[in-house]
């Protein structure tokens, strides 16, 4: 769920909304000439004339002897002493000369609609010309870095900028990064409708999806296919489509959020309308198979497989988002060879996390199991902690006892609290109590600190932190994210043992409290800390426009989780004979349908040691020195595989399911993946909704439903519908059942 602010969502709340609006932008960008490109002109040695093509923001800037350029102030390094040494810090393309132009070759002829570009903000054109030996377009007057035109330079071979005035007078020209085409824009003016449909499964059963249709307004045949200089002309297949949506406050100013980042699919026009279809990237890693499974008897983190498949589908290190929860799971078997989608799939769910595409297009794996939050798979640590206190009771909601203590307004004769015994180690159950005490005004020499990291990252969206006794009346909660400080919210005027903080804190891993004004001349006395809402957003019967329709999945009695457990085998089979014709092959790869091992080619009959690769379901050979036609067989040991059953119980009565995924192998997996699976499959209520529609939400996001026989009704969206049509927005959403496993069902 999206993040917002809090005048957002009150007024979202409001019986009659305001306007929203939504703006759709297509990356019209030519992709074969983006890839099939090269700086050919002389360049400083300082330059990296590949990144500026795809995206790579500059890094720290050089600093040259160039006019109004250098600075002094610690922002720019001194470049490398020799060409030898190269580039060290990305600049993109520098131009060899004072005023010097930079020219770009391809590998054959394109149409290209407009261009945009990325000048140096210390040193950009402010005059310049723009050809590719066709046509020459001059520009004047330009004040920014950032510059776009939507001239067409078709059957453009080279294209060569040259400047003519610099924004700094006698400088290099410098080319941070350069797309061949433009931004096509759409707003409420000319959107007629746009529809976006997801799909997350809570237990990655099957792989997510994000289609986007976008209808517009093709007044005076804008787009038609006949008209020469529409921009139609430039789409492609697999451009990049970005949404956003906004909604007008009652103060007048609009409330702008992403929407989400899809690739361009189809399009059609007729006179009336434009139609484009988009859908999500991890569509794109359906198409091919992920060949490189193997067993690895040491392990293998889910974080590295994941990775070797991301690299082997050519996903650029930029394009996803994997969760530091992933290394915290080890696989020791091969991934079957089926799709890259598919085995990321296998991952996720053996790994207990969601796979999805995020609201910027990241392929995103994420820990899943937030319902399932285990106190005893938190670590709780403290600086200040005195001997008898008990860290771990602190998140675990264990019944606390108190030791009397020489502190101000404290110590109690009523028989509730215990002397400390005279021996250390045989300590009553305490939470937290700190070492040091306040001072008369309450602070601390050093302040306490008690933080707790929990199992994987969450956001949640209240804080329950109870006290003893005399609780301190400041503390501030950090949440970190890998150990980044993600923020530092302060409560304070604390009166009450019992406080429930509402707020929405980030994403994190980890939280500290740290205590900065107690009780004068008293402890810190931390009882419990216990994570509370889950999620900020209700469907209520005022934003709901009917009744939900609920239905029941078929009740499970046992879920059996399948291990599967692999042996080499001891038997050498023949595992392909194939003719190869070898002429200019350097190379030559063998695809297996079964997981093998210890395997030996002959190549006409001959044993060949000229291995380049393996797995256990690829091989590929050094052909390099035979030429026509040869015969290689490949001889072989099969693994041999058997499954044992992990059987989670659920309910006393109902049918049996099993859930098999090929890299489950012991019980520590299938006792964690069986848990979170048949908490799944206990909470066997769905529920189809219809409501007005909200931005924020997304597939696999938790919501509460008002409902007359449970308060607090928990559910989880698998499938989220938004519709926008001339400023109007409507949803539909698919939910389960997601309480938490104390709470029942």
């Amino acid at each position: 769920m999206l993040s917002a602010s809090k005048a957002y969502k009150q007024q979202m709340e409001q019986p009659l909304r305001n306007h929203s609006y939504m703006t759709v932008t297509i990356g019209a960008i030519n992709q074969l000439a983006q890839r099939d490109c090269a700086v050919s002109s002389n360049t400083a040695y300082i330059s990296n004339n590949t990144m500026l093509f795809n995206n790579y923001s500059s890094d720290v800037t050089y600093a040259t002897l160039e006019q109004d350029f250098a600075k002094v102030d610690g922002t720019m390094f001194f470049p490398p002493r020799s060409t030898s040494s190269g580039y060290i810090y990305n600049q993109g393309a520098v131009s060899d000369a004072l005023l010097g132009s930079v020219t770009i070759v391809f590998g054959t002829a394109y149409d290209i609609k407009g261009l945009t570009i990325q000048f140096a903000t210390e040193a950009y054109p402010t005059a310049f010309s723009v050809t590719n030996g066709t046509v020459t377009y001059t520009y004047t007057g330009n004040t920014d870095s950032y510059w776009t035109t939507e001239d067409i330079f078709d059957g453009t071979e080279y294209i060569t900028i040259t400047p003519t005035t610099m924004s700094n007078g006698q400088s290099r020209m410098r080319i941070e990064t350069i797309f061949f085409g433009i931004g096509i824009f759409f707003d409420n003016s000319s959107l007629i409708s746009v529809e976006k449909s997801e799909s997350v499964s809570p237990v990655t059963e099957t792989l997510p999806s994000i289609d986007l249709s976008v209808t517009v307004n093709n007044r005076d045949d804008v787009w038609d296919v006949n008209n020469s200089s529409s921009s139609i002309n430039y789409l492609e297949s697999g451009q990049d489509v970005y949404t956003r949506y906004g909604y007008e406050l009652n103060d007048g100013t609009i409330y702008w959020m992403d929407g989400c980042t899809v690739k361009l699919r189809t399009w059609q026009a007729n006179t009336r309308e434009m139609r484009f279809d988009c859908e999500d990237r991890i569509s794109d890693l359906s198409e091919e198979t992920y060949y490189g499974g193997q067993l690895y008897s040491s392990g293998i983190t889910a974080y590295d497989l994941a990775l070797l498949v991301l690299n082997d589908a050519g996903v650029d290190s930029r394009d996803y988002d994997l969760d530091t929860y992933l290394q915290q799971v080890t696989f020791y078997n091969p991934l079957p060879p089926v799709s890259h989608a598919e085995c990321l799939q296998i991952i996720a769910n053996a790994s207990r996390c969601k796979l999805y595409v995020s609201r910027d297009g990241l392929i995103s794996i994420k820990a899943a199991f937030k319902t399932e939050l285990n106190p005893s798979r938190m670590t709780v640590t403290a600086n200040e902690a005195t001997d008898f206190s008990d860290l771990s009771a602190v998140i675990n909601g264990d019944t606390k006892i108190n030791y009397a203590m020489l502190t101000r307004n404290y110590a109690t004769v009523d028989g509730s609290m215990y002397f400390l015994p005279k021996s250390s180690g045989n300590y009553l159950t305490t939470g937290f109590v700190s070492y040091r005490r306040a001072t008369s005004s309450g602070t601390f020499s050093t302040n306490p600190v008690v933080t707790i990291a929990l199992e994987a990252a969450s956001t949640f969206y209240s804080l329950n932190v109870n006290f003893a006794s005399n609780p301190p009346s400041e503390f501030i909660i950090h949440t970190y994210l890998q150990g980044v400080l993600q923020e530092s919210y302060t409560v304070s005027g604390v009166t009450e043992l019992s406080n429930a903080i509402e707020h929405e804190f980030p994403y994190a891993d980890t939280l500290a409290l740290e205590f900065t004004v107690g009780y004068p001349y008293n402890r810190i006395y931390l009882d419990s800390v216990s994570f509370g809402e889950q999620t900020d957003y209700t469907f209520t019967k005022t934003n709901m426009k009917e009744v939900p329709t609920g239905t029941r999945t078929d009740k499970v009695m046992e879920l059996q989780v399948i291990k599967t457990l692999y042996s080499e085998g001891t038997e050498l089979q023949s595992i392909l004979t194939e003719t190869v014709d070898m002429t200019d092959l350097d190379e030559y790869t063998f695809y297996l349908s079964k997981p093998t091992h210890g395997m030996l080619v002959y190549i006409d009959g001959t044993q060949s040691l000229l291995i380049n690769d393996q797995s256990a379901y690829f091989i590929t050979i050094d052909t390099s020195d035979y030429t026509g036609e040869h015969e290689v067989q490949i001889n072989g040991y099969t693994y041999v595989t058997t499954q044992q059953i992990y059987t989670e119980s659920i309910n006393t009565t109902g049918v049996i399911r099993q859930w098999e995924n090929p890299l489950i192998s012991d019980d520590t997996n299938a006792a964690l993946v069986g848990e979170w699976v048949g908490h799944y499959l206990e909470n066997n209520a769905e529920y189809d909704i219809t409501y007005r529609g909200e931005p924020r939400l997304d597939a696999g996001d938790y919501a509460y439903m008002e409902n007359d026989f449970v308060d607090g009704l928990m559910v989880q969206m698998y499938e989220n519908r938004l519709a926008f049509n001339g400023g109007a927005l409507s949803g539909t959403v698919k939910a389960r059942l997601a309480t938490n496993n104390s709470e029942g069902s």
